[in-house]
């Protein structure tokens, strides 16, 4: 899988680097690095899978989660994408920089609209899936009036406010996707009460749209997806096999309703990979 990262020297979780690092990460976890030009020619006419991780992650631990997701996509998605880029920002330390990674995100989103950019203009076909706070850094790379088009946007867990979606600039957001699918969970205790705690209201990835019935009747590209029966914390849609499932039938063709709720009958296909499905990874 291909990596651009952002971070300085690149793993500084709090701080950007001058440069972008664009590298090839290979099966024995180990990074070879490539300029822009050479991704380019990897990925042009190509459809591509762009992974964004969430807050307060090590640069170790997000290579990790990402090129295991890598190894284990094509169990659902059916080989549909021809490269899978992971997309690493600063976003924090520990749980004390919760503010500057916000802000952190919003400029990773700013830098992001430029791949896009530049992926669009080479013919890709993207899609993006984005945990916690990588809604953030979407948002922002897709509030822009240049014209861009992703095909599917996944949000696991999406740590942004409710009122995000009253924005008029949200609509606008949302028509450069064919298609924006909100994973929530109620057993997200970490949405439920850090989130709470800090901002005050109820985040997206915990409660769903708390209007969601007329807000998915304005936007139609719109698919709220609850998980409250299959996710039991922050970070498992990332070991759902319900959820990947959902995901590879959506890329198949197969339609759901615009209000969905997952229920149980698989266990998590990812045990081997990451060990006691109890031990969850931390805050990607």
């Amino acid at each position: 899988m291909f990596l651009i990262n952002l971070r300085q020297d690149g793993v500084k979780g709090n701080t950007f680097s001058r440069f972008e690092q664009i590298s090839y990460l290979d099966e024995d976890m180990k990074l070879h690095s490539m300029t822009d030009d050479d991704l380019m020619q990897q990925v042009a006419q190509k459809n591509i899978l762009v992974l964004i991780h969430g807050f307060n992650n090590t640069t170790h631990h997000i290579q990790s989660v990402f090129k295991k997701i890598e190894q284990q996509y094509r169990i659902f998605f059916n080989s549909e994408y021809d490269a899978i880029i992971g997309y690493v920002w600063p976003g924090g330390e520990s749980e004390f920089n919760y503010f500057k990674s916000k802000r952190n995100a919003r400029r990773a989103g700013r830098q992001l609209r430029h791949w896009i950019n530049r992926f669009s203009k080479a013919k890709c076909t993207i899609d993006v899936i984005g945990h916690s706070m990588a809604t953030i850094v979407g948002y922002h790379a897709l509030k822009t009036n240049k014209k861009m088009r992703i095909r599917n946007v996944f949000s696991f867990g999406a740590a942004v406010s409710q009122n995000i979606f009253l924005k008029e600039s949200t609509e606008q957001i949302i028509q450069k996707m064919d298609s924006l699918y909100l994973f929530h969970t109620e057993n997200d205790d970490i949405l439920k009460y850090w989130f709470r705690l800090v901002e005050w209201q109820d985040a997206v990835g915990y409660s769903g749209l708390q209007n969601q019935t007329e807000v998915v009747s304005h936007l139609e590209k719109l698919t709220i997806v609850d998980c409250s029966e299959v996710i039991s914390n922050h970070t498992e849609y990332w070991n759902s096999r319900v959820v990947f499932e959902f995901i590879g039938k959506t890329l198949s063709g197969k339609q759901y309703p615009r209000k969905y709720k997952l229920l149980p009958g698989f266990h998590t296909v990812f045990d081997k990979v990451f060990g006691d499905s109890k031990k969850r990874l931390s805050t990607a």
